[in-house]
């Protein structure tokens, strides 16, 4: 983690150096860094998610409420990197709706953990 740290700190020192000479490479650079920390990231996410599916074995908990926390783990995750990544090139309103549509995505994945906690009480 803190290698991606340093490697964070560099880039922004880098563009911050170079923005004035050539803005849409800065948007470049910052995109591709984004994609290898999401790499690093899903490299943790499946470690995690090993230990979930030990917690899940040794714990009698449904596996497909299970599975649909970590889908709305990722879609948010995913969502928030795609809509800073917009942001950061000036397009607030496609990241203003790219999050709109994960919060409909969520209630929608949700429904049938909603439906369940009903039927308990």
């Amino acid at each position: 983690m803190l290698q991606i740290l340093i490697v964070v700190v560099c880039v922004v020192i880098s563009c911050f150096l170079i923005k004035k000479e050539a803005p849409a490479f800065v948007s470049v650079i910052v995109l591709i860094t984004g994609v290898f920390i999401s790499i690093y990231m899903l490299r943790i996410f499946s470690v995690i998610t090993g230990y979930i599916n030990v917690l899940i074995n040794n714990i009698d908990i449904e596996k497909g409420y299970i599975k649909i926390v970590m889908k709305i783990t990722g879609l948010s995750i995913a969502t928030q990197f795609v809509s800073d990544i917009c942001r950061d090139n000036g397009f607030n309103s496609m990241a203003s709706q790219l999050e709109l549509m994960c919060r409909i995505s969520i209630v929608m994945l949700g429904i049938p953990v909603i439906i369940a906690l009903l039927e308990m009480v």
